[in-house]
């Protein structure tokens, strides 16, 4: 295993977890899972590959934009793949996860929603359509 790649995916996590009700485990492909409440956001293989769950409309601008790939296993789901290898990748890969975080929470706390997708999300994303 690669310590880097081992060290980067640690990193990863931890950032995860400091989002409201997250919880990081081990998950059944190998590598870790980043979930909220029981549903799964995504997870990272040992790798390096960290693969998230998206609705398809959000998938489709995101690879658009050339910021993930299409997941070479279920290409047409909502699944993307962004490459976590070098300490430069950490911050998206972080993006990624909060992004998709916030979907899935969004009905639950719109204002919340709203708040951070202008605040953190809409920089980093501009023109897509969230």
């Amino acid at each position: 295993m690669n310590q880097q790649i081992t060290s980067l995916i640690h990193a990863l996590e931890n950032k995860f977890l400091e989002l409201n009700g997250t919880e990081g485990k081990p998950h059944n492909m190998g590598g870790r899972e980043f979930a909220w409440r029981e549903k799964e956001i995504g997870h990272i293989h040992w790798n390096g590959d960290l693969d998230i769950l998206f609705n398809k409309r959000i998938r489709d601008q995101l690879i658009a934009a050339g910021i993930v790939e299409t997941h070479k296993w279920v290409p047409d789901s909502g699944w993307t793949t962004f490459r976590v290898l070098t300490p430069e990748h950490l911050g998206r890969a972080v993006d990624l996860l909060h992004l998709s975080f916030l979907l899935k929470t969004k009905k639950l706390d719109r204002a919340r929603y709203e708040e951070e997708r202008e605040q953190l999300l809409a920089p980093v994303f501009a023109g897509m359509d969230l």
